[in-house]
């Protein structure tokens, strides 16, 4: 998005949404060890394999900061794991979705 653009909101139904081919970025060595870090942290609740979530960063057209939201998760994710040693596995997995779910919204475009 260019400066003359301005960005609009609105709701569209789910149906109308479609994956796009992505931007097929490269990853940096240091950008695959973030994600292979973040990836430890979530090995109980996280079940794509990382090559899946290699592959998925590629697809991003932002993947820096689609990096940094993941991180920002994982150290949310660990802070309540540490305050709460003797949490279940289902209490991880909610904690989880939760994180995941106050993430910041990603991008999609709509098809007509």
């Amino acid at each position: 998005m260019n400066e003359d653009q301005d960005e609009i909101i609105k709701n569209v139904e789910v149906s109308k949404l479609v994956v796009g081919p992505g931007s097929n970025s490269e990853l940096s060595e240091d950008a695959i060890e973030r994600i292979k870090k973040f990836k430890e942290v979530f090995k109980e609740v996280d079940t794509s394999s990382l090559e899946e979530t290699i592959l998925n960063f590629k697809k991003e057209s932002r993947p820096e900061d689609e990096i940094k939201v993941w991180e920002d998760m994982a150290l949310r994710y660990a802070e309540k794991m540490q305050k709460n040693p003797e949490i279940t596995l289902d209490e991880k997995k909610k904690v989880f979705v939760e994180l995941l779910m106050q993430a910041p919204p990603i991008r999609v475009t709509e098809v007509e």
